[in-house]
Formats: structure tokens, sequence, C-alpha cells
């Protein structure tokens, strides 16, 4: 999911967050719950994954999608 630029991920929608990892899919409906719609979400994901690993756990990537989500 980290290879994924999140530009394509905002394009692309449910099929690639249906295949992410764990805690993936579960910062991406945190930030859903939040608010964002889940194109942003997953993109700010995405992003999120990009710079932080693929073994990230879902608070970092929570706290690092509502990061990209702000600028």
């Amino acid at each position: 999911f980290g290879s994924i630029d999140p530009a394509v991920v905002r394009l692309a929608g449910e099929d690639e967050v249906k295949t992410a990892p764990k805690p993936v899919q579960d910062a991406i409906s945190a930030l859903v719950n939040l608010g964002y719609g889940r194109p942003q979400a997953a993109a700010a994901v995405a992003a999120s994954v990009k710079a932080l690993g693929e073994g990230a756990e879902t608070q970092a990537l929570i706290r690092r999608g509502l990061k990209e989500l702000a600028q």
C-alpha cells in the first residue's frame, strides 16, 4: 500500500483499501469516522505508509494521516 502513490489511491477508491493490511484499514476507518471522505482518508494513510514504512502501527498512521490532511 505504501508503494502506491497517494493520488492513485484517491482515484482507485474502495478496491485498494479492501486489500490493504489491517493497520491501514483501521487508520482509514478512523479518519472516515472523524468526518473525512474515504478517498481523502485513503490518500492520507497511503502517504503515511510511504513516510513511516509498511510496518507502521495504526496509531502512528492515524497521527500522520491527520497531519497529511491538515496540509
